[in-house]
């Protein structure tokens, strides 16, 4: 098996939250045996923003899926979905 880039996109609950403390947070929820690639702060509309985290992790069942269900899991966090996934 090789390693895998993942595309997580999250999203906060509304315009008022505090993107900043969500982006710390994401970096504390990152398991052990994957690695942080990349971690964007992206305008999506009317002052909404969003964070672009790009993960390597080794192919496996269940990784990219675990990871970003973590991420659901963050006070003030609307959502966590995978946007691209592919093999290095």
């Amino acid at each position: 098996m090789g390693d895998v880039i993942v595309l997580i996109r999250v999203m906060p609950e509304d315009v008022g939250t505090d993107i900043e403390a969500i982006r710390e947070e994401v970096k504390k929820r990152i398991p052990e045996g994957v690695r942080l690639r990349g971690l964007e702060t992206k305008d999506i509309a009317f002052g909404l923003k969003a964070i672009n985290v790009v993960v390597q992790m080794k192919d496996g069942a269940g990784g990219p899926d675990a990871v970003q269900q973590s991420f659901e899991k963050i006070p003030h966090v609307q959502s966590a979905e995978i946007m691209d996934m592919g093999l290095l």
